[in-house]
Formats: C-alpha cells, sequence, structure tokens
C-alpha cells in the first residue's frame, strides 16, 4: 500500500494547478518583436523571430496548444524539445605538426513532426574550447564587427578554410568544447585516442520549419511577462525586457 501511495503521488506531483486564474491570462502580449496570443479555448498563436538563428533576422508566425502550471504557462506541452546531435571522429595522422580539426554542420528540418529534409549550411559563429574553458576560438566564415555598443566583440576569431578545418599547434586533446546557435548549453566530446591529431566534429542541429515552440515557458509576474530565453532558461531580470499585455 505504501508503494502504491508513493506512485499516485509522484504522479500527482508532475501537475502543480495554476495559481493565476486563466481567465485573467487570456488576451495578447507583445513587444516590437513578438506577439503571443492565448485564446480561451487552451490554443495560442505566436508570431516571433527565429529562435534557433537570430541572426537571419526572419519572423515566424506558429500555433498550438497551451496549459499553466503554477504561475507559468507552457506552450505545447506535448512536444520535446529537439536538441543538436554531435559526433567525432579521430584518427592519428603519422609526422603531423599541428592538431586539425574539421567542422561539418546540417540542419534537420522537420514539418509536421516529420523529417523534411537534411542540409549543410555555414554556420554565423561557434565557439570550441579546447580542453579548457578558458582556450576558446571563436570559429567564423568571415570576420566578426560589431558596431553595436550593447553586443561584445568578437575575439580570438579563426577563419575556417574551404576545406571547414582548421589548424592549432600540436597537442594533447582531452575534450572539445563546442557552442554555437541553438544549443542550451556548450556541448563536450571527449576523444578515445590521447594520440588522436585529427579531429572531425559532426553537428546535426534540428529545427521545426515553422519554429514551433516545444514545451516553451512563459513566466507571469504580475503585469510582467517574460519570454526569451538565455541558455534554455527564461529571463526574468534585467537582460530581456518583458512582453505587455496590449488586448
Amino acid at each position: 500500500m505504501k508503494q502504491i501511495l508513493t506512485f499516485i503521488f509522484s504522479l500527482t506531483s508532475l501537475y502543480v494547478p495554476c495559481q493565476t486564474d486563466t481567465s485573467k491570462i487570456i488576451g495578447t502580449y507583445s513587444d516590437d518583436f513578438t506577439k503571443l496570443e492565448l485564446k480561451l479555448d487552451g490554443t495560442f498563436v505566436l508570431s516571433t523571430p527565429d529562435y534557433v538563428f537570430p541572426y537571419t533576422f526572419k519572423n515566424y508566425q506558429t500555433s498550438g496548444k497551451w496549459v499553466c502550471s503554477d504561475k507559468e504557462v507552457i506552450l505545447n506541452p506535448d512536444k520535446t524539445p529537439r536538441t543538436p546531435v554531435l559526433t567525432l571522429i579521430e584518427r592519428t595522422i603519422d609526422n603531423a605538426d599541428s592538431i586539425e580539426i574539421k567542422i561539418n554542420y546540417q540542419t534537420e528540418v522537420y514539418e509536421n513532426e516529420v523529417s523534411v529534409k537534411k542540409e549543410s549550411i555555414d554556420f554565423d559563429l561557434m565557439t570550441l574550447c579546447i580542453n579548457k574553458d578558458k582556450n576558446y576560438i571563436h570559429l567564423v566564415h568571415s570576420p566578426k564587427i560589431r558596431i553595436c555598443a550593447f553586443a561584445p566583440k568578437v575575439k580570438r576569431q579563426h577563419l575556417l578554410d574551404s576545406s571547414k578545418t582548421i589548424k592549432l599547434p600540436l597537442q594533447k586533446i582531452e575534450k572539445i568544447g563546442v557552442y554555437t546557435y541553438g544549443f542550451d548549453s556548450k556541448k563536450e566530446l571527449v576523444p578515445q585516442n590521447k594520440t588522436s591529431n585529427y579531429f572531425e566534429v559532426t553537428i546535426l542541429q534540428p529545427v521545426d520549419i515553422e519554429r514551433t515552440p516545444r514545451h516553451k515557458k512563459v513566466i507571469f509576474k504580475g503585469a510582467k511577462v517574460f519570454f526569451y530565453e538565455n541558455k534554455g532558461e527564461v529571463v526574468t531580470t534585467g537582460l530581456f525586457i518583458p512582453l505587455k499585455r496590449t488586448e
């Protein structure tokens, strides 16, 4: 009986009833970039910039279902967030005087939950950490020059050649950290052979064609509605301005 009660409690604890009257949060919230409409029938319409590749400045409109849990609204709670898949090929080249790292970057596009195509694209900016976080470089296809006062200068830029390969001083590689657009956090790849001096990193980035939100949280704090994320978490402090109710 104790085990049954424990199991039942574990199920019921997964959902916390909304502490906010749902009739009060139904409406439209927006800023200069994003518009979110929460409807009475439990559906939503969302118009927002590309959250995977924000540097494209493309806008997408999508729709789905929403639920309320505690003081959060969750958009499409039944959809699991998509995450990038990384693989590593390594080998040892005799008499090599440097470390070579090749980057293969692909997107896998989904439409109505079905994979419709894979394609190789040039990423805008990627950070590689060699062994330690402080040993980082920024990979680019062309030099990045930022003039906006709020955007930090891109330091330690490393231009990829036509084969998408970089060369580094000869050293033992214990791990390779990778971070780029569409990642919630840095991903680490650990070589199996400590004598390897050639590495081929393949990144497969899954994206929904309409950038459908997947178990996306929207946090309500009084009259403030926090929508934007940083490293996979909704930001409720000064980094991003909250949405305002317009209707």
